[in-house]
């Protein structure tokens, strides 16, 4: 909450000074709409109430940014030129940023739509077979979910809890059904520390993977790799010897790579991109949780990726990363000598 609040805050300072110095219509309206995607997600109250204070009608105003997502939500995307395309027809004002914030969005509007879908189908299944009981719980905990953001913790405990209460009642396909419900609420919501460590040295294959590339792909978010540190030890020993399966590119990556990361939050004090080059072989660049700026793409005859040029967002250090293609696309990170030319600064 507390960085929600500092973005809003400098975002609110943006606004003023573009407005002192030429009251560019369209930057200042790039502005405000960068604020409500980010606000969408968190708080729409700060939002809602500094559009009053301003004098703009604030129900018009996000009804208005609404109609913009909703403009890009139903359609076919599949890039970010597609968008650029496609928002050239009606709001030709739009900046990178914001084709950037509405992606985001669409992105997380379609996983939950689809989660609630498959939910909801749940509840129906248990209540066709049976079990209404399990079927008027599981509709008790959605109650929760009152926003993007709000209740979704307490749902997410109150479903955990119906599982674990009636789990010896379900049959197999009825397990299978539950365990998709979880995955969906980790990809919504993440894993907290105690599920990771849980998860890392169960020796199951699932749950390694699925812990394992949360911590992977949060490797440059100390907010969930630091807790992880004081439980080093533990995970090492617990995940020594492992056995996943996975063939040309094993399963067990996903336990060693996790521990990769914790160990160099606890022994390193440099930039935590320096890990790229020892986890990378999953990690598609373009990824915004990676935390780079995309400075160069080279192709090979103009079609087929050969590798990319980035930066760091938060310490400037270029790699080159190259897209390969076997059994499934991966990608090797290789750390670059010189900083002289691509920089964090002069990245756009």
């Amino acid at each position: 909450m507390i960085a929600t609040v500092i973005r809003f805050l400098n975002s609110i300072i943006r606004v003023h000074r573009i407005i002192q110095r030429n009251r560019n219509k369209d930057k200042v309206e790039n502005e405000l709409f960068s604020m409500y995607c980010d606000d969408k997600s968190n708080n729409l109250n700060l939002f809602f109430q500094y559009l009053t204070e301003q004098g703009f009608d604030a129900t018009e105003k996000t009804e208005y940014y609404d109609s913009i997502i909703d403009y890009f939500k139903n359609k076919e995307l599949k890039s970010y030129s597609d968008y650029v395309a496609l928002g050239e027809i009606r709001f030709k004002w739009l900046n990178e940023v914001n084709y950037h914030n509405i992606i985001k969005l669409i992105k997380t509007f379609k996983g939950i739509d689809e989660f609630l879908v498959t939910y909801t189908k749940l509840c129906d299944y248990f209540s066709n077979n049976s079990k209404l009981y399990i079927s008027n719980k599981l509709k008790d905990a959605k109650i929760n979910i009152t926003g993007l953001s709000d209740g979704w913790f307490d749902f997410k405990n109150e479903f955990n809890l119906i599982y674990n209460n009636h789990k010896h009642e379900l049959n197999k396909k009825e397990q299978y059904d539950f365990d998709l419900i979880r995955k969906g609420l980790n990809r919504i919501l993440g894993l907290d520390t105690n599920e990771i460590i849980n998860m890392l040295t169960s020796r199951e294959v699932d749950s390694i993977r699925e812990s394992g590339w949360f911590v992977i792909r949060n490797s440059q978010n100390p907010n969930v790799i630091k807790p992880l540190v004081p439980y080093l030890e533990e995970l090492s020993s617990k995940t020594q010897n492992l056995k996943l399966g996975g063939g040309f590119a094993s399963n067990n990556r996903f336990a060693e790579y996790a521990v990769k990361i914790i160990n160099y939050y606890a022994t390193q004090s440099s930039c935590s991109c320096g890990i790229f080059p020892d986890i990378g072989l999953d990690l598609d660049p373009r990824e915004e949780y990676n935390n780079v700026n995309i400075l160069e793409t080279q192709r090979i005859e103009n079609k087929w990726i050969d590798y990319y040029i980035v930066a760091c967002k938060k310490c400037g250090q270029n790699f080159k990363v190259f897209e390969r293609d076997g059994h499934w696309v991966f990608y090797e990170w290789k750390k670059l000598s010189t900083t002289k030319l691509y920089t964090a600064a002069g990245a756009p």
